[in-house]
């Protein structure tokens, strides 16, 4: 929604997705990811599941943040379900470079923190293990003929939710397969 670059929060709230639901408490008690990001994560009758019952940890690309936050015309339907499915489930975390992406869309700092917390979602510090994981991906990639057209952000973000949470959600389904493919990926089912 463009009101939340333009001043208001921006996010739509509609459906079972409820913001500051009584079951955040539990998902930020158990925030801490143990590092084993293969744990089976997948859809149940609209909803996210992980096979040990935990609660989900997902990380958050900025492409599904913008097609809420901008109200796009063919992903912000899908892109609000996925997140309101996994915030049921767990928690949504997202690294540093994912915050500076999305700071565009917004008129001032306040305004992206609310927005952010509107949607529950979490900053989550990468770190020097997410740090030389994405740089011994990024050159891999360089050194196989991969051009600059991929930021070295691409693979921090793949590294960080490798390395921080449960699932990535992002609509760069085929980067991520290609460079992260032990990274689980959801999309929105519809």
């Amino acid at each position: 929604m463009r009101a939340a670059a333009e001043g208001g929060s921006g996010f739509r709230r509609r459906g079972r997705y409820r913001p500051h639901h009584k079951a955040q408490r539990r998902r930020e008690a158990g925030s801490e990811h143990t590092g084993d990001s293969r744990r089976d994560v997948r859809w149940h009758r609209g909803r996210v599941h992980r096979g040990d019952q935990g609660p989900v940890i997902a990380c958050v690309d900025s492409n599904i943040i913008l097609d809420v936050v901008t109200n796009d015309p063919v992903f912000a339907d899908q892109s609000e379900q996925l997140l309101g499915a996994v915030y049921d489930s767990g928690s949504l975390l997202i690294c540093e470079l994912v915050y500076a992406e999305i700071v565009p869309r917004f008129s001032t700092r306040e305004r992206l923190d609310s927005g952010l917390s509107a949607l529950g979602v979490r900053i989550v510090e990468g770190g020097a293990d997410v740090a030389y994981l994405a740089g011994r991906k990024w050159a891999e990639y360089r050194a196989a003929g991969g051009s600059r057209e991929r930021l070295l952000a691409d693979f921090v973000i793949g590294a960080h939710a490798l390395l921080r949470a449960d699932c990535l959600l992002t609509r760069d389904r085929g980067f991520y397969r290609s460079y992260f493919p032990e990274l689980r990926l959801m999309e929105s089912r519809t």
